[in-house]
């Protein structure tokens, strides 16, 4: 069973959550800070991605390549990540750096300007991959998923359009950043050798000199209560298929032991869909099946790119593995195979020290306790074949999925 490592937490002056987690052979360290300015806290698309990408173009002191110049000269690591509703910077570094290097972070965090060159140099660039985008089916197919998940009015179901891109502009990227970018249930996750004198640097700078914010959290979305069957004529090599229906929060009881059921079903290169869909009738690259689920809502989808024509084929391949799941029994030899798969990516959340805090950060975004892993862990060790037909009974239902189908109708 995996060892979830211990972390040390502790709230700052300004309220903001700080975790240590002490780890790793190397001299280096990581810090991830966590703030309330997800997609879905803008009115508008995109505008939390752009800041987000733009946070290190400019600042009142620095320029963009003053920026660059001095993350590449310590040899740092700087990027970001964007949720509905949470944003993501990281920092990685030698320990030895962390009094060089985060100043500078700290300002990107605090100080950006978002120079119009530097945006409009980004939204010409946004523009050109959202042209190129366009004319693939999968891009069609996945935007199309959203709409016939969610309700029209939720933002879950917002697209981006290219007039979106053309809108953004460097006031509304201040504005979003001024709101969004406080202490206000932000995080600070710190990982690998950092020294005393680091932690009181980190904590200096997300501690004590920031302030103001509210707190925020992503809201329920609204499904469309009504099953799609889209099928829309697209000038494409493959036809683009989304399969796709409103399951479950990551609490619901289901959700480990139908974990199972979805590897079996599409979740690994063994699996049922892949062995049927590939191997056997060579309607497929490839074809997978998974569970985007958090402490609000999940769904589950099946994604794949089929043969020109076989489209409706291999929407009736899907819906029977689906029925045979419900009514057969997984074989030894078969459940087997899932549990060697499924465990061995189980120990990968906490192979490095870098990796568990990756894996622990996700937890607090979701409000998952760390027992979550060694519940996991038991459920793949220890599921019958009973089990896993009971739960894909209770939610492998063709009826009740989106079907969408892009490509030659």
């Amino acid at each position: 069973m995996p060892i979830v490592p211990d972390y040390e937490s502790a709230t700052l002056p300004n309220g903001v959550q700080m975790h240590v987690l002490r780890g790793g052979a190397q001299p280096l360290v990581k810090v991830d800070l966590l703030v309330k300015a997800g997609s879905l806290r803008s009115d508008k698309p995109l505008v939390a991605r752009a800041v987000a990408n733009l946070i290190a173009e400019g600042t009142r002191s620095h320029t963009s390549k003053d920026i660059a110049q001095k993350i590449d000269f310590y040899g740092a690591g700087f990027w970001n990540s964007v949720s509905h509703g949470n944003t993501v910077i990281s920092l990685l570094c030698l320990s030895r750096d962390v009094a060089n290097v985060l100043p500078l972070v700290e300002e990107i965090i605090k100080e950006p300007t978002f120079p119009k060159e530097e945006v409009d140099l980004y939204v010409a660039q946004e523009v050109q991959s959202f042209d190129v985008s366009i004319l693939k089916s999968s891009f069609v197919a996945s935007r199309a998923m959203l709409k016939a998940l969610y309700a029209d009015d939720d933002r879950h179901s917002r697209i981006a359009m290219r007039e979106d891109y053309l809108n953004l502009d460097s006031q509304a990227l201040k504005q979003f950043h001024s709101d969004t970018y406080r202490p206000a249930g932000a995080h600070v996750f710190v990982s690998g050798l950092p020294s005393e004198a680091d932690i009181r640097i980190i904590s200096d700078a997300f501690g004590s000199r920031w302030s103001g914010g509210q707190d925020w959290k992503a809201f329920v979305p609204r499904f469309n209560s009504e099953v799609r069957r889209d099928f829309i004529d697209f000038d494409a090599k493959q036809t683009s298929l989304r399969m796709t229906r409103r399951v479950f929060n990551r609490n619901e009881p289901d959700y480990l032991t139908f974990q199972v059921a979805n590897v079996a079903l599409g979740g690994y290169f063994g699996s049922r869909l892949m062995q049927t869909l590939r191997e056997k009738l060579g309607l497929t690259y490839g074809v997978s099946s998974y569970i985007a689920a958090n402490s609000l809502s999940g769904i589950h989808c099946i994604s794949s790119e089929v043969k020109s024509g076989s489209h409706l084929q291999a929407i009736d391949v899907i819906n029977g593995e689906m029925e045979r799941l419900t009514t057969e029994l997984v074989s030894d030899k078969e459940l087997n195979s899932i549990r060697g798969f499924m465990l061995g990516d189980i120990l990968r959340y906490f192979d490095s020290v870098t990796t568990s805090a990756d894996t622990l950060l996700s937890f607090l975004m979701d409000d998952v306790p760390a027992s979550h892993v060694a519940e996991f862990y038991n459920v793949v060790k220890n599921i019958s074949p009973s089990e896993i037909r009971e739960v894909a009974r209770r939610w492998l239902k063709p009826e009740l999925y989106n079907v969408i189908c892009v490509g030659k109708m």
